[in-house]
C-alpha cells in the first residue's frame, strides 16, 4: 500500500511552517554540537574524512534511529535485534520478501518451488528444500561463497548454546547436505509453508568464523568482531568503519554479484531524536531520513517547507504484507492485570469496543492510515471472501459498559470499575517500548487508549519503557498489563506470537516469539496447520477459522495499519529510496 499526499490546506500550512521553524532552530544546535566526536568519527554536519568534499565520490548519507547490536548474531535475554535496513546494505540472504508478498531468490539462482523440483514434499510427511546457489559470488574479502558456508551456517544456527529467535523454525530442520559447491539441501521433519524464506539461515563466512567456533568458546564466538565492526558479508557495500554509537561508513563492493552499486560510499548516522533527524536533513547533513523515527507531524512540516524544491516526503507501508499496530495482553496468570478482567474474553471485547480508533489515526497519522479490524488488510485479495467472518467491534462505549457490567464490573464511588466478585479495582498498565518508531506517536496512542478506557471506568497507568530496559526480551516478557506494539506482519510475526509452542521463557533464554504467554490448544492447532498448508483454498479456510477464534476472543486488539514517512533530498532517486526497496539497496542512486 503506497499513499501519496496531496497539497495540504493553506490554513494548516502556515501553522506547520511556524512549528517547523521552531523545531528546526531548537534541534539544529545539538546536531551541530555532535561535530566534535571521537577521534576518527565524522561531524554530524558533514561527511566522514575518507569521503570529504573534493574527492569526486558519490556519497549517500542516511539517518536512522536504530543502531543494530550486530549484523548477523545471536540473542537471548538481550536485545531483540537491530535495524534490518543496515543488514541489507552489508549482507544478502538466500531469498527475500518481494513486493507481491512472495519470497524470491537472492543468493539462490532460482525461486524455490514445487514445479521446478526444489521444493519436495515427501511421502513420509517430511520435506526437502534444494537451494541452488548463484555461481561466482564472493565475500567482501574475496573468498568464494559456496554451499560449505551454508553447511557451517546450519551447524552454528542449530547450536542450542547459541540462542536465536528462529530456534522454533530451526527445530523443524533435521539435517543439511551439500552435494556440490552450488547446492545446499535442507531436510525438514514436516512441511512448512514459509520455508522458502530461509529464516535462521543467514549465511556466515566459514573461512573466518569456523576456527573460532571450533575452539569451543561460545561467548568469544558470539562477541566476535566479525559479527559487528569487522563484518565481512555478501551485500552491495562492505564495512569500512563502525563508530559505535555514532555512525557506519560503508564502501562500494565492486565485485557485487548483481552489478555495480549505485553510489561510492554510504554513511549511516544514528540519530535517536526525531527533531534532530529533521534538523539534520534540513541543514543538508543527511540525504535520507529512514523510518522509523520521524512522526507524521514532523514529516508533514517538512513536506510543506519542501513544496517546489524537488525534495520528497514518501508515505509507504513498510513491507508487502503490511504491518499492524496492535495492543496485546499479558496472558501469564501471575502477571495478568487485573486477572479477573483480562482473562475474560467478554471484558477484552468491551475494552476493544471502547477504543476510538478513528480518532487515533486522525491524531497520530492525520487520517492517512486505515483502521484495522484484523490482520486482513482492506486491499488484501482475500478480504472480500473473508470480510463476513471478521468479528466487528465498532466504537461503542455504551455497549462496552454494558458488557463490563454483565461480566461483574461496576463503577465505584470515584467512577473506577470494581469487581463485584473480588473487590479488585480495574487498574491496568499501558506500556510501549522505546525501540523503534516515533515516541511521540506511541505516547499519543497510549493516551488515546487511556482516555477511551477512562470513559468506561478503567484506570490506566502509562509507561513508555525506559531506554535501558527496551529491547530486553526477558524484561518485556514479564511486564504486566497491555502492551502497544508494532511491526506485526501477520504471518511472519503476529501468528508466531499467538502460537503457544513458541512461548518465551527463561528455559529458552526468552527466544520464543510469544512474549505474552498466550496459549490456546485450538489456536495453536490452527496456526500449526496454517504454516504447513500449501494449498491456497486450505489456507483460506484456516484464515476463516483463525479470524473467528482470535478476533472472536479478542486475543489481540488491532489498531491501524502502519504507514511510515521517509524524507529524501533532491538528487536521491526517490522512486527506489523507500522501505519497499531496501532489499535491493544496490539500486539506490544519487546524482
Amino acid at each position: 500500500m503506497n499513499i501519496t499526499l496531496g497539497v495540504t490546506e493553506q490554513s494548516l500550512h502556515e501553522g506547520r511552517l511556524r512549528l517547523a521553524v521552531a523545531v528546526f532552530m531548537a534541534a539544529l544546535l545539538p546536531v551541530i554540537g555532535c561535530a566534535s566526536g571521537p577521534p576518527g568519527s565524522s561531524a554530524a554536519g558533514g561527511p566522514s574524512e575518507p569521503t570529504s568534499p573534493g574527492t569526486g565520490l558519490k556519497v549517500l548519507t542516511i539517518a536512522t534511529t536504530r543502531e543494530p547490536p550486530f549484523i548477523v548474531g545471536f540473542t537471548g535475554g538481550g536485545t531483540t535485534g537491530g535495524s534490518g535496513e543496515i543488514k541489507n546494505m552489508l549482507h544478502n540472504t538466500l531469498s527475500v520478501l518481494a513486493e507481491d508478498g512472495t519470497y524470491r531468490a537472492q543468493l539462490a539462482s532460482e525461486d524455490i518451488s514445487v514445479d521446478n523440483g526444489t521444493w519436495r514434499l515427501n511421502p513420509d510427511g517430511t520435506m526437502d528444500l534444494v537451494w541452488k546457489l548463484r555461481p561466482n559470488i564472493a565475500w567482501h574479502d574475496g573468498a568464494p561463497f559456496t554451499s560449505d558456508d551454508m553447511l557451517f551456517t546450519f551447524q552454528v544456527m542449530k547450536d542450542k548454546d547459541l540462542p536465536t529467535p528462529a530456534a522454533g523454525i530451526l527445530a523443524l530442520m533435521d539435517s543439511a547436505s551439500a552435494p556440490d559447491a552450488q547446492t545446499f539441501i535442507v531436510h525438514w521433519s514436516q512441511p512448512y509453508a514459509l520455508a522458502n524464506g530461509a529464516e535462521g539461515l543467514d549465511p556466515l563466512p566459514k573461512h573466518l568464523l569456523a576456527p573460532l567456533y571450533e575452539g569451543g568458546d561460545r561467548d568469544a564466538f558470539v562477541n566476535s568482531p566479525y559479527l559487528t565492526t569487522d563484518w565481512v558479508g555478501l551485500g552491495p557495500y562492505k564495512m569500512d568503519r563502525w563508530v559505535q554509537g555514532s555512525e557506519l561508513d560503508l564502501a562500494r563492493f565492486d565485485a557485487y554479484y548483481l552489478g555495480r552499486p549505485g553510489v561510492d560510499r554510504v554513511i549511516v548516522r544514528f540519530i535517536g531524536d526525531p527533531n534532530s533527524m529533521v534538523a539534520a536533513i534540513l541543514a543538508g547533513a543527511v540525504d535520507v531520513v529512514y523510518p522509523p523515527g520521524v512522526d507524521f507531524d514532523n514529516a508533514l512540516n517538512v513536506k510543506d517547507q519542501w513544496q517546489g524544491t524537488g525534495n520528497v516526503v514518501r508515505f509507504d507501508s513498510v513491507d508487502a504484507n503490511g504491518r499492524l499496530r496492535i495492543l496485546e495482553n499479558q496472558f501469564r496468570p501471575e502477571l495478568m492485570q487485573p486477572r479477573e478482567a483480562l482473562s475474560n474474553s467478554a471484558v477484552r471485547q468491551a475494552l476493544y469496543r471502547a477504543i476510538d480508533r478513528a480518532t487515533m489515526i486522525e491524531v497520530i497519522t492525520h487520517g492517512l492510515t486505515p483502521v484495522a479490524d484484523s490482520w486482513i488488510q482492506p486491499t488484501d485479495a482475500r478480504r472480500k471472501a473473508l470480510e463476513s467472518d471478521i468479528p466487528q467491534y465498532p466504537y461503542d462505549p455504551a455497549r462496552a459498559q454494558q458488557q463490563l457490567a454483565e461480566a461483574g464490573w461496576r463503577a465505584g464511588a470515584d467512577g473506577i470499575l470494581v469487581s463485584t466478585a473480588t473487590g479488585e479495582r480495574f487498574q491496568v498498565q499501558l506500556r510501549a517500548s522505546q525501540v523503534g518508531g516515533s515516541q511521540v506517536g506511541k505516547e499519543r496512542e497510549l493516551t488515546v487508549v487511556a482516555d477511551s478506557w477512562k470513559r468506561i471506568g478503567v484506570d490506566s497507568t502509562l509507561n513508555l519503557q525506559a531506554i535501558g530496559a527496551t529491547g530486553d526480551r526477558g524484561y518485556e516478557a514479564v511486564q504486566p498489563g497491555v502492551a502497544d506494539v508494532g511491526n506485526m506482519a501477520p504471518i511472519t510475526n503476529l501468528f508466531r506470537r499467538l502460537n503457544g509452542r513458541f512461548i518465551a521463557a527463561e528455559s529458552n533464554r526468552w527466544t520464543g516469539y510469544d512474549l505474552t504467554g498466550y496459549t490456546d490448544p485450538l489456536t495453536t492447532s490452527l496456526l500449526d496447520s496454517y504454516l504447513v498448508a500449501i494449498d491456497p483454498a486450505e489456507r483460506l479456510a484456516l484464515d476463516r477459522q483463525l479470524l473467528q477464534k482470535v478476533m472472536g476472543d479478542v486475543v489481540v486488539m488491532p489498531l491501524y495499519w502502519e504507514v511510515v514517512p521517509t524524507l529524501i533530498t533532491n538528487g536521491v532517486d526517490a522512486s527506489v529510496a523507500n522501505p519497499l526497496h531496501i532489499q535491493e539497496f544496490y539500486k539506490w542512486t544519487k546524482r
